[in-house]
């Protein structure tokens, strides 16, 4: 299944889950979320999978989700930001220098003021260094090949993904000044 329900209830498994949790843990936690959301009970084995798979992924050398405990996660971290007047055409020029794979899609919204407010799904921190991950289950095709690259960069920049993860590593690089001694976003900051 594709939509919103789909995308919730895989949310909700990785925002309650302790990645380091034995497999049969995991699996039970799997199982319970697919309940709550009125899912068949035939998923569960590609679910568990799925999930497993991504806990298991190397997100650069030596960096895997499943050996992050509890204390190294802050899950739904909420912020606000506040917003002088900010107006598309501005915001467009100020990301023109960047190269294409690093650009938000073009914009085109009213000016807007006031404040921002969002949450980020998961904030962990890794060897003194702090990182964001924002969990997407977004449908690019049916094979592997469909997500490539070149379609993921696609899909960040059609979606707004690629500015989404502008204002959150903005918003945990002001909440890591007020919280981290001696902090500087060049040595603290991990990535998205």
């Amino acid at each position: 299944e594709r939509g919103a329900r789909a995308g919730t209830m895989l949310h909700k498994i990785f925002e309650d889950l302790d990645f380091t949790a034995a497999p049969e843990k995991r699996r039970e936690l799997v199982a319970a979320t697919l309940v709550d959301f009125g899912y068949a009970a035939d998923w569960l084995d590609v679910i568990d999978q799925m999930v497993a798979t991504v806990l298991n992924s190397e997100l650069e050398p030596g960096l895997r989700l499943v050996n992050l405990s509890r204390r190294a996660c802050l899950s739904e971290l909420e912020f606000f930001c506040p917003i002088g007047l900010l107006e598309a055409p501005a915001l467009n020029a100020f990301f023109a220098g960047l190269p294409t794979r690093l650009r938000p899609a073009e914009l085109d919204f009213r000016p807007v003021s006031g404040q921002l407010r969002g949450f980020i799904d998961l904030v962990f921190c890794h060897d003194g260094r702090y990182y964001i991950v924002d969990w997407k289950s977004n449908h690019l095709g049916d094979s592997p090949a469909d997500y490539g690259r070149p379609a993921l960069e696609a899909a960040m920049a059609g979606h707004h993904y690629t500015l989404q993860y502008y204002l959150y590593s903005l918003a945990l690089d002001r909440y890591l000044n007020y919280r981290v001694p001696d902090y500087c976003y060049e040595r603290h900051f991990g990535g998205v």
